[in-house]
Parts: C-alpha cells; sequence; structure tokens
C-alpha cells in the first residue's frame, strides 16, 4: 500500500485548485489558542474571525486519503449551512508550516458550553441545541455524507448556534486510533470489529449519545474516565447511561431509540428533527399558556394598592418606602417608569404604581424577592 505526506499532497491539490489557498499576510492579531497547534486570527479580508490549525507532516495511505478527498469534495455542497462548521482553505506561513482554516466558535466545544451554562438552561434550550445537531447532520445525510467522528468536542457553540465541526478536517485523514478517547460515542460495531465499516446509522448512534448529554451536563460514563478497558466492556455489553430525573418520556425515548444496539431500529435523522420539532412546539405552548395564565391572575389581582407619585414628597407610603430600599433614593416618576422592569406584577400606569404580591426585580439584574400583601406601617 503505497504511502505519501501529507504536505506533499497537500501541494499538490494547491496547485490543481482543489484546495482553496489563503496569503499568511491576511490574518493578523494572532493569539494561540492551545499550545501552539491552533491559534485565533482576524481575517481582515473577509470581517471575521477564524482559527488556524497546525498540521502535522503525516504520512498517509492511498486509501485514507482517497476517502478524506472524497468527504472534502462533499463538505463543498453543505459549505454555507449555519450547523456546520466551515472550513476555509489552507495558508501556509514563512516557516512552510501549513495551517487549516475554520469558523471561529466563540463559546467552544459543546463539551466546556455544558460545563459552564449547564445550571442556566431550560428545557426549551437543549432541546433547541439538540435541533441544531440534528439540523446539521440531516444536512450531510442528505448529501450523503458520513461524519463517523460526533462527540461533544466536535460540536461547537457559537452565538447561540451549535456547529458541526471536525468533519472534513485533515485530523480525519491521519487519525491514529485517538478516537477511543470518545468510544462512549462509537457504535458497539465498530468497537467489536474496528474494520466495520460505519454508515448514517453510525452517525444516529453518536447523535443519542449527545442528546442524553445535553440533559445531565456531563460526559457519558465519567465515573469510568481513566479506564476505557472497562467502558468498552460495559458498552459491549449494553450497558447506557441512565436517564435524567425530569427528562420528557418523548426525548428519552428518541434518544434511547438512536443508542439501539440494532442499526436497524435507529432512525433516521429526519424523523429525529421532526420529533424534536415537534416537542420543542409542546414547549413553546406551555410556555405561552403558562405565561397568558400569570398576566390574567395579574389583572385579576385586588391585593395591590395605589399610590399618586405627585404627592409622594410629603408621604411616607409604603410603596415609596419599597422604592427607596431597593434604589436607596426616592426617584420621581419618570425614574421609576425607567429603571423598573415591567415584571412579576409590578403595574406603573401615567402616575400610579400598582405592586401585586409578586416580587419586583430591578433593571440592575439584582435580583429582590421581597413579598407584600397590601401596605403595612411598619415596613
Amino acid at each position: 500500500m503505497e504511502k505519501i505526506f501529507l504536505k506533499e499532497w497537500i501541494d499538490e491539490r494547491i496547485n490543481c485548485r482543489d484546495i482553496n489557498y489563503f496569503d499568511y499576510d491576511e490574518f493578523n492579531n494572532l493569539e494561540t489558542l492551545y499550545r501552539t497547534s491552533v491559534k485565533r486570527a482576524n481575517w481582515e479580508n473577509r470581517k471575521i474571525t477564524v482559527v488556524l490549525k497546525v498540521l502535522n507532516n503525516s504520512i498517509i495511505t492511498d486509501n485514507d486519503l482517497n476517502e478524506f478527498i472524497n468527504k472534502l469534495k462533499a463538505l463543498r455542497m453543505v459549505y454555507f449551512h449555519s450547523n456546520i462548521n466551515r472550513f476555509f482553505g489552507i495558508t501556509k506561513d514563512s516557516n512552510e508550516n501549513y495551517f487549516s482554516v475554520f469558523e471561529y466558535a466563540n463559546k467552544g466545544s459543546l463539551r466546556s458550553y455544558l460545563k459552564n451554562k449547564f445550571n442556566e438552561l431550560q428545557w426549551n434550550d437543549k432541546v433547541r441545541m439538540a435541533l441544531d445537531i440534528s439540523h446539521g447532520l440531516m444536512c450531510l445525510h442528505s448529501k450523503k455524507i458520513v461524519h463517523s467522528d460526533l462527540h461533544a468536542c466536535n460540536i461547537l457553540v457559537h452565538n447561540g448556534r451549535l456547529a458541526i465541526a471536525g468533519f472534513g478536517s485533515f485530523e480525519q485523514a491521519t487519525k491514529a486510533k485517538s478516537e477511543f478517547k470518545n468510544m462512549v460515542y462509537i457504535e458497539p460495531q465498530y468497537l467489536r470489529n474496528s474494520i466495520y465499516k460505519r454508515d448514517m446509522r453510525s452517525d444516529i448512534y453518536s447523535l443519542g449519545v449527545l442528546l442524553w448529554e445535553l440533559t445531565s451536563g456531563r460526559p457519558p460514563f465519567s465515573n469510568y474516565l481513566h479506564d476505557l478497558a472497562q467502558i468498552k466492556k460495559q458498552l459491549l455489553n449494553g450497558l447506557r447511561e441512565d436517564q435524567i430525573e425530569s427528562t420528557p418520556l418523548e426525548y428519552v425515548q428518541l434518544y434511547q431509540k438512536c443508542w439501539h444496539d440494532d442499526p436497524n431500529v435507529r432512525p433516521e435523522i429526519n424523523e429525529i428533527f421532526k420529533i424534536l420539532s415537534q416537542l420543542l412546539s409542546q414547549f413553546d405552548v406551555n410556555e405561552k399558556h403558562a405565561r397568558l395564565t400569570y398576566d390574567k391572575s395579574i389583572s385579576d389581582d385586588n391585593s395591590y394598592m395605589e399610590l399618586d407619585y405627585k404627592e409622594m414628597p410629603g408621604q411616607s407610603s409604603c410603596t415609596a418606602k419599597i422604592v427607596a430600599e431597593i434604589f436607596g433614593s426616592l426617584l420621581n416618576e419618570q425614574q421609576i417608569i425607567k429603571r423598573f422592569k415591567l415584571n412579576h406584577g409590578l403595574i406603573l400606569t401615567r402616575d400610579n404604581i400598582r405592586p401585586s404580591k409578586q416580587a419586583i426585580i430591578a433593571e440592575n439584574a439584582i435580583r429582590y424577592m421581597h413579598h407584600f400583601s397590601g401596605c403595612r406601617n411598619d415596613l
């Protein structure tokens, strides 16, 4: 089997214009993100931020190279999809170091995002994130493209949008079994037999694991993190992660079907996307219903008192003291209207303020959970 150096092949592809090449001088304000192998840079010509990943001069086989070329050609067909991280091409510095140029994600990987932000996520957020991943994968599968390396570090987050990465990168052409670090995302068929040819159903298995990870906020089988042999044994014996409490039943059934041991049982990506879309619609309807119910409770609430702010300087009123306690000073009507958010039952109507039994939230984002029921003289 013939072997060639990756950089030789890259030079050939650039000369044939099969790969886009950009002058290194087009990139400025370079900042190292990971050791010396990954840099963030401004791309002045396009007014965007990109990532430059250094390429090692690895030796690759003809088979690996041909497979990679086919993927690279297919990737051009999905270049502009919002849920796929863009690969722009190649650049080379003055020291003959090659770099692949990718779209930059300002919130990093899904793994790091969940670690930092998981407690802030609501269920509709999680389903939207699942839809983003599914939408990107649906685009790939519509072009008969198999990713074959889906995991939480290959999903990037940028301005609230998730995008599939790690596809069509040169790392895939030179992978040296490092994929077993992410074996929890790999279907059992491949773990049993490394020459098993993965297909779109393999991606669905990985997606199922990702859907579970969105519910937990942690890596799968993190309790076995340093024992890969034990993880492999458990996976081959059919072990899967337990469902997280309060996860919607439809969502649980979906990811369990995705990671089923039998590839023929796994749903196609279009079906997954449809189910997730319906689930998100249910959340939106429930949220709207809850908001309407809350608004009605406000309009029916007769437990408020009214205060004329024109008389406020000469009075020692309940509402005036609440305002002073929150903001530290008495404010006029326009200042109150500007600084208060109309939220949780605080009603401002021209000269009158009508606080109900709900909490008051200040504009400076300090949450002031002071409940009251009418005006008391000891306030």
